[in-house]
Formats: C-alpha cells, sequence, structure tokens
C-alpha cells in the first residue's frame, strides 16, 4: 500500500497538548526529529501506515482525524482487539481501505486458507 496523506498541523497540536518534545515524540514514533519536522510542517504530505498507526497510538488519536477525514481528534472506543501487534494493526487499517465487497473477498480467501494451512499455535 502507497504512503497516506497526513495532517502535519493536526500531529504538531496534539504533540504540544501532551507536552512532549519533537525529539521525544519522535523517538516514541520510532521516527527521526528531522523526519517529524518536515511531517509537522508538511514538508511531507504523506506517510506509510506503519508511521501513521504508531503516531495514532502516540498521539491517543484516531487515523480519520490525522488523515482529515474528521474533525474529533478523540480516540476511538477501545475493543477486546485493544491489544494488537503493530503487524495486526496494519491489517486492520489496511482491511478498512477495502470496498464491502473486496473485505468479503479477502475473508472467503483467509477462510479457505486457514482450512488448508496448519498453523502452529502460540503458548
Amino acid at each position: 500500500m502507497g504512503n497516506i496523506h497526513i495532517r502535519g498541523d493536526r500531529v504538531k497540536q496534539l504533540r504540544e497538548a501532551m507536552h512532549l518534545e519533537q525529539y521525544d515524540a519522535a523517538y516514541r514514533a520510532g521516527i527521526s526529529q528531522g523526519h517529524m519536522s518536515r511531517i509537522e510542517s508538511g514538508g511531507v504530505a504523506s506517510v506509510g501506515s506503519e508511521i501513521l498507526i504508531r503516531l495514532v497510538k502516540l498521539l491517543n488519536t484516531n487515523v480519520e482525524y490525522l488523515i482529515g477525514l474528521s474533525n474529533d481528534p478523540a480516540p476511538r472506543a477501545r475493543t477486546e482487539y485493544e491489544e494488537l501487534s503493530e503487524a495486526e494493526s496494519r491489517l486492520v487499517f489496511l482491511f478498512q481501505q477495502l470496498s464491502p465487497a473486496l473485505r468479503e473477498v479477502l475473508l472467503g480467501v483467509a477462510e479457505q486458507f486457514a482450512q488448508v494451512v496448519t498453523l502452529p499455535q502460540e503458548e
């Protein structure tokens, strides 16, 4: 998946509201301070889904707010899936980008895959 447009002004606003220095926020998000500076100033107009998810978690907000589809910065209601790994979060995010018809196709493929492959069980 390609990069996703991000509202850098909102990243900066939320970071400052949390009283986080730019270098600290960048470190916690796993990016360089220079990259964070370019995001906040609009020098970087889009980011990959991994960085977007990290920023959403760090800034305690939601994807829709950071990409400009909502004016509500409140985090979404937590679910039983709150403790998703980064890979699982990426899968959910990518799944949500699909049309309903494509979601059904992907679910069908995943169900078929699960029937023919024996996956190791986590302990």
